[in-house]
């Protein structure tokens, strides 16, 4: 029986941070003609080919990927401290509206509302009803087709 299958050759693409033609034309040089079919399984001496031949760009990407995690987790921190001095002060202003005596402001509760006009919500309902029954009595005045 053959060897064990390895990877699937879009796998490896991915993992190396290459593309599938690129990988193809490589192992084409090399003298070993695949397909260019993501779902085809590549040999363990195919991979370790490409591996080694492949490693500055799997270590570029990881170096990318830990500078990208690293600039995330700074701006979620500096994100955490914002929020925190925003409740910090907060408390602050609560703390000395307490100690001078004013009493805090209602949300909302002392809106003054003036009405204008008002609009009878039966009487526009009524005209559409209206004009559906008349839509229904003019389809069963037509006379049936003939046979």
């Amino acid at each position: 029986m053959a060897k064990s299958a390895g990877q699937r050759l879009s796998k490896v693409a991915k993992e190396l941070n290459v593309s599938i033609s690129t990988i193809a034309e490589f192992l084409d040089s090399k003298g070993h003609k695949i397909e260019k079919n993501p779902m085809l399984k590549l040999p363990e001496e195919l991979y370790d080919l490409l591996s080694a031949e492949y490693q500055s760009e799997k270590a570029a990407k990881e170096e990318a990927t830990q500078v990208t995690n690293a600039a995330a987790l700074k701006a979620k921190k500096a994100e955490q401290e914002a929020e925190e001095a925003k409740a910090q002060a907060e408390k602050e202003a609560s703390k000395v509206q307490e100690e001078e005596g004013e009493p805090k402001p209602k949300a909302n509760a002392d809106v003054n509302v003036k009405v204008v006009d008002q609009i009878d919500l039966d009487a526009v309902a009524g005209k559409k009803k209206k004009a559906v029954k008349i839509e229904d009595k003019a389809e069963e005045k037509e006379p049936p087709a003939p046979k």
